[in-house]
């Protein structure tokens, strides 16, 4: 979806005032949008607390705000109950994760089956990442649980959980350690992240 895919929504559900609620990991982008939302018209309330998935709805508070309509990006729609109406903005986030990968590959040498996770802004990236490992001899695992193959949630980690006997360690596609850091806690390999805003390999300690 676009932001003028977006922005037709919003006027279809002739929404007002709009709480935007939106990830840490796309704080230092969520301000054009709203510049680009005041435009069209709409009167914007940023949510100060990050949000944490689809499930993180904030229905209640925006409520209180006087807003009749809820932007939430970078999560998929699960299906969740809102008093309001909801717009959900999954924001892929178009990048070449190879560069990177082959930069920092023999940070991932010493494992033989890798586990591939993302959350949703990253799943384009997903199937190159996979296809850059297979050719350099890795066995690759990704498992589908939610909307699309590897995707996890803050709050649901079950495509990590259910490949867990199966690899030596996790990589994680996108940027930022709340998600990896996630996997790490719920299974017993090493997780890596391929963060493509600081480009690097990060193991999660």
């Amino acid at each position: 979806m676009s932001l003028e895919n977006v922005i037709k929504e919003l006027k279809e559900k002739k929404a007002k005032k709009v709480f935007v609620q939106y990830p840490e990991g796309l704080k230092l982008k969520v301000v054009d949008i709203s510049k680009s939302l005041e435009k069209e018209g709409f009167e914007v309330i940023l949510c100060l607390e990050p949000t944490f998935g689809s499930c993180d709805l904030r229905d209640q508070e925006a409520k209180r705000l006087g807003c009749n309509a809820i932007l939430h990006i970078g999560h998929s729609d699960f299906g969740m109950r809102s008093e309001m109406p909801v717009i959900y903005w999954e924001y892929e986030i178009d990048v070449d994760p190879i560069p990177t990968l082959k930069k920092e590959f023999d940070k991932l040498k010493p494992f033989k089956k890798i586990g591939l996770i993302t959350s949703v802004q990253y799943v384009k990236a997903m199937n190159k990442v996979k296809k850059y490992l297979e050719k350099n001899g890795k066995e690759v695992f990704v498992e589908k649980v939610l909307k699309y193959p590897g995707q996890i949630l803050g709050c649901c980690t079950y495509a990590a959980e259910k490949i867990d006997d199966k690899v030596d360690t996790f990589l994680y596609v996108g940027s930022g350690k709340f998600h990896p850091l996630g996997v790490a806690v719920k299974t017993d390999k090493p997780v890596y992240s391929l963060d493509l805003e600081k480009n690097e390999v990060i193991g999660m300690e």
